[in-house]
């Protein structure tokens, strides 16, 4: 999934925001998921979720019940452009876009 140029925003979802899942990926830019009643970005089964970096005013994720969820086997990245903090129930948050090289 490509959401471009902050043309995705869904608030008040009373379901999950957007979910990756089964070795999936979903890349935003600049998207809004705010106020639902469950998670707004859900990363599970080896999937991964980036929030784009390249240039683009920071995505808001926020008001939800929880904002960022991922399980073991997934990551969400770019999570430096957020705008706010978000809450998270996730140990694999990359606040860039790729992990760190040595």
């Amino acid at each position: 999934m490509l959401a471009n140029n902050g043309l995705l925003s869904i608030t008040g979802s009373l379901g999950q925001g957007i979910v990756a899942m089964n070795n999936s990926h979903a890349t935003l830019f600049n998207a809004t998921i705010s106020h639902g009643t469950h998670a707004g970005l859900v990363a599970i089964n080896n999937s991964t979720i980036d929030l784009s970096t390249n240039n683009t005013p920071p995505s808001t994720i926020s008001g939800n019940a929880v904002d960022l969820f991922c399980d073991s086997d997934s990551k969400i990245t770019g999570t430096a452009n957020i705008a706010g903090s978000p809450t998270a129930q996730c140990t694999n948050l990359l606040s860039g876009e790729t992990v760190p090289l040595p």
